[in-house]
């Protein structure tokens, strides 16, 4: 479903996957051009895969804005947690790039989204 949507990209590191209340299936990851490093690399995009039919087929929404200034990786969604149900999850990602030694500073921003926000990107099918 990668390809499809994004041409000459692919799936940068591990997902995070969540279910909203009427059983969609979300899939919050990073996506990379072809080629590039996963960790961190400059054309790193937070991409969401949805699915209302159990994985058969995927919708894509880009969720973090296209910018050459930086990376947005290390995606993170809500979860059901039994006594906290969560109606629609809300997703976090960083953007910005990784540190190069232990004591390297790092510039990074923690990204919140809301899910309806998601709501009102362009899907692609």
């Amino acid at each position: 479903y990668i390809h499809a949507q994004f041409p000459h990209y692919g799936v940068a590191t591990d997902g995070a996957v969540g279910l909203t209340e009427d059983g969609e299936l979300w899939v919050f990851t990073s996506v990379v051009k072809d080629g590039a490093d996963g960790w961190g690399s400059d054309t790193s995009e937070a991409v969401l895969l949805r699915s209302s039919d159990g994985g058969a087929s995927f919708s894509t929404v880009q969720v973090s804005p296209a910018q050459p200034e930086g990376p947005d990786w290390l995606c993170s969604i809500e979860r059901n947690m039994g006594h906290n149900p969560v109606d629609r999850p809300a997703l976090l990602y960083m953007h910005g790039r990784p540190g190069t030694t232990c004591s390297d500073p790092i510039y990074t921003e923690i990204r919140f989204v809301h899910p309806d926000s998601v709501d009102t990107a362009k899907s692609r099918e």
